[in-house]
């Protein structure tokens, strides 16, 4: 048998689940439940992946703190559970997005948009930015109204911030109240110029290289409770999966038209080397030798000078290519 489920009580007066190995070691802790009801129910959506089938009422117990062990069963289950735990009233969802725009930015910009329509508790309005930092290419991001959107420079400018310390320690930040926040000097006093007063950041798991985070921002100090942080953990793992697939199809598209470049540049050398093979008799390793002393000799590139065979052949004075051995 692979352990336990155990049903417990969070020092928040919230049930909880754990996944227990057979030796008591804790592989996995849910997001928090209303009930023990739910967190059954939850339990047997995800009973079959964690290969378990045995369930502990513990909830009556002693209030536990939730150690979550940094592991891969942390992200695995966090997966499987996060279905369960997204806001009810989110009509959309973040994969739904990748059907609508695959393109990076328009893609970020429609998720911080969701974000900060179906995460804020009720009464409390957010902003959101999301930003996306790959290799070789210059950083994606995009918010969900212009004040938010500005804050991606303030992080670039200064070096400094939320968004950067969650992508470094890849866990969640909280700023309750910047007008008590000493953890970024430079940044702070700029987001309270733009009269952000508390700031939730978390980051978003993509594969490879590539770094990213989402960022909620508020106009008032002590606006996220730990129901909104598990909410935001909740979102930002199908945001992951939407993104991992939105970045998956952005590299595949420049895959594409790298490769029909490269075809397009072979052709027409191709292309060329069959007029210098005609006209000067020679198999293809010989007209290629030509082409590259001659595209050396001239300081022009080969594809150039391939074309500009091409278009003497082919047009309407014709006249011969030869080049010396």
């Amino acid at each position: 048998m692979a352990g336990l489920f155990e049903l417990f009580t969070d020092v928040h007066s919230q049930t909880r689940f754990r996944l227990l190995a057979a030796d008591g070691a804790v592989l996995a802790i849910s997001q928090a439940y209303p009930d023990t009801a739910t967190a059954a129910a939850a339990i047997t959506d995800v009973r079959e992946c964690a290969g378990t089938g045995l369930i502990q009422d513990r909830s009556a117990d002693t209030p536990a703190a939730v150690d979550l062990p940094r592991s891969h069963w942390r992200t695995t289950f966090r997966t499987i559970t996060a279905l369960a735990t997204l806001p009810g009233n989110m009509d959309i969802r973040p994969l739904d997005l990748v059907l609508i725009n695959d393109d990076v930015v328009p893609f970020l910009a429609d998720l911080a948009t969701l974000a900060a329509r179906t995460l804020p508790s009720a009464g409390m309005e957010l902003s959101c930015r999301i930003a996306v930092h790959r290799q070789k290419k210059p950083a994606a991001a995009a918010g969900s109204e212009p004040g938010a959107s500005s804050m991606e420079d303030l992080d670039n400018i200064m070096d400094e911030g939320p968004s950067r310390t969650a992508i470094k320690d890849q866990k969640a930040v909280l700023a309750a109240n910047l007008e008590h926040e000493d953890r970024w000097p430079r940044f702070v006093p700029a987001a309270v110029g733009h009269g952000f007063r508390s700031i939730l950041c978390v980051p978003l798991s993509v594969e490879g290289d590539s770094l990213s985070a989402l960022t909620l921002y508020s106009r008032r100090p002590n606006a996220f409770s730990p129901e909104d942080i598990d909410t935001a953990e909740a979102f930002a793992v199908q945001a992951s999966i939407a993104l991992r697939l939105v970045l998956l199809i952005a590299h595949l598209k420049d895959a594409n038209q790298d490769l029909t470049a490269a075809l397009a540049k072979r052709t027409v050398i191709d292309t060329a080397l069959g007029v210098v093979m005609a006209q000067n008799r020679c198999n293809h390793d010989a007209a290629f030798s030509m082409l590259q002393r001659a595209s050396n000799t001239r300081n022009v590139k080969l594809r150039a000078l391939a074309a500009s065979i091409i278009t003497s052949v082919a047009g309407a004075d014709i006249h011969a290519v030869h080049f010396d051995a």
